[in-house]
C-alpha cells in the first residue's frame, strides 16, 4: 500500500498485472452465446476479493442482455474466474444457500457475500467505513477519479460481512467525504468563497473541486486575501 492511502483498499485502484492478461470467458444460456474477459482471482486480501467479485458480476451484467439470463449466468461464469483453491471456497459459499436453491441474482449477491466473509470479517467493514469517513486524496489521483472510487468503495460495503452500524455511506455522508478527502488549501477556498456544503448537491460539490483541480494544472493559484490571481510552478500549490 502506498504511503498516499490511509485503509485496507487503496484509493488509487490497482492497475492490471500486464504479464497477466484476461482470458476470455464464453458461456451459453438458452441457446444465447455471452462473453467477457476476465482475470483470475489468485490473490485473497479483502482488496482482492471484493475487487474481482464486483468486477465479475459487472461485466456479466454488461455482458448479458436477458434479464432471465442474469443469474444462471452469474453462477455459471463466477467459478471459472477462480483458481481450484478459491473454488472450493465458492462450491461451500454456495452449498451455504441451501439445496437446490434457484440461481438468481438475489442468490449470486447472497453466495458473494458468504465468499467474502470467508476472506474478511467485521474488522474489515469497520475500517472501511472509517476510511470512507475519514478520506485523504492522494496527490497524484484527480479528483473524478477520487469520487467514483469513493463511490465504489462505498458500495463495497454491503459485500463484507459487519455490525450493521457499519453501514454505507448516505448521499449527505457521501458528499462531506467528497468535501473532507479535499487538500485544505482547497477547502480552505471553498470556505472562503462563500459556499456553503449543505446548500449545494454533491455533483455541485464535486465539480467545485474539479475547477481547483484545472487551476492547479494550468499554474493558476488565487490570492485569497487580495482577490488576485497568479501563476506559479504547480508543484509548490498542491
Amino acid at each position: 500500500m502506498s504511503t498516499d492511502d490511509n485503509g485496507i483498499f487503496t484509493w488509487k485502484k490497482p492497475e492490471p498485472d500486464p504479464e497477466d492478461p484476461p482470458s476470455q470467458g464464453k458461456w451459453t444460456e438458452h441457446k444465447t452465446i455471452y462473453e467477457i474477459y476476465a482475470h483470475t482471482l489468485k490473490g485473497v486480501s479483502a482488496q482482492e476479493v471484493v475487487t474481482h467479485c464486483a468486477e465479475i458480476k459487472g461485466q456479466v451484467k454488461q455482458a448479458v442482455s436477458n434479464d432471465n439470463h442474469l443469474g444462471p449466468s452469474c453462477f455459471q461464469v463466477f467459478p471459472r474466474t477462480l483458481t481450484t483453491s478459491l473454488s472450493s471456497v465458492w462450491t461451500r459459499a454456495v452449498a451455504d444457500l441451501g439445496p437446490n436453491a434457484p440461481q438468481t441474482v438475489e442468490n449470486f449477491d447472497e453466495a458473494i457475500k458468504n465468499f467474502v466473509g470467508a476472506h474478511t470479517g467485521t474488522q474489515d467493514r469497520h475500517a472501511l467505513v472509517q476510511q470512507l469517513i475519514h478520506p485523504t486524496k492522494p496527490r497524484d489521483l484527480g479528483v473524478q477519479a477520487f469520487y467514483y472510487r469513493l463511490l465504489e468503495l462505498n458500495d463495497a460495503i454491503s459485500l463484507i460481512p459487519g455490525a450493521a452500524h457499519d453501514a454505507p455511506l448516505n448521499d449527505e455522508q457521501l458528499k462531506q467525504a467528497s468535501y473532507d478527502g479535499m487538500p485544505a488549501i482547497w477547502k480552505e477556498r471553498f470556505v472562503n468563497s462563500g459556499s456553503r456544503l449543505t446548500e449545494m448537491a454533491r455533483a455541485e460539490v464535486i465539480r467545485y473541486f474539479r475547477d481547483q483541480e484545472h487551476l492547479v494544472s494550468n499554474g493558476i493559484v488565487i490570492g485569497e486575501s487580495l482577490g488576485i490571481c497568479f501563476t506559479v510552478n504547480q508543484t509548490l500549490v498542491n
